[in-house]
C-alpha cells in the first residue's frame, strides 16, 4: 500500500497484524512509518518508541532514534538495500520496508 501512496490502508493492515501479534517489533516500525506518512506525528513517535523497546539492538537503531528526536524535521527515512535491510535516505521511502531480522 505504501507504493500506491495508500498509507491509511497500510495502517489498517498493520493494525490487524499487531492485533494478532502485539509484540512484533517490525509491525510497530511499519505502523510508525504509516502514521508519519499520514502526518500523525505523535502517534508515529510512540510506534517508533515501542519498536525500540521491542528491538533495542535493531540494526536501524540510530536512524529510528534520530526520527524520534526530530519528528517534525525532514524525516531521516529509510531506503531498501540488498539483503533485506534498510538505510537512511533523504526522505521517506514510499515502499513497505522489509523486516529487520
Amino acid at each position: 500500500y505504501f507504493s500506491n501512496r495508500e498509507s491509511a490502508k497500510a495502517l489498517r493492515l498493520v493494525d490487524l497484524l499487531l492485533a494478532a501479534n502485539p509484540e512484533s517489533p517490525d509491525e510497530h516500525k511499519q505502523r510508525g512509518v504509516a502514521l508519519m506518512h499520514l502526518r500523525r506525528v505523535s502517534e508515529a513517535v510512540a510506534a517508533f518508541r515501542r519498536y525500540m523497546e521491542l528491538a533495542p539492538n535493531a540494526p536501524d537503531k540510530a536512524t529510528i532514534q534520530e526520527q524520534i528526536r526530530r519528528p517534525l524535521a525532514q524525516p531521516a527515512g529509510f531506503e531498501l538495500v540488498e539483503g533485506g535491510g534498510t538505510r537512511p535516505a533523504g526522505r521517506w521511502n514510499d515502499r513497505l520496508f522489509r523486516p529487520q531480522r
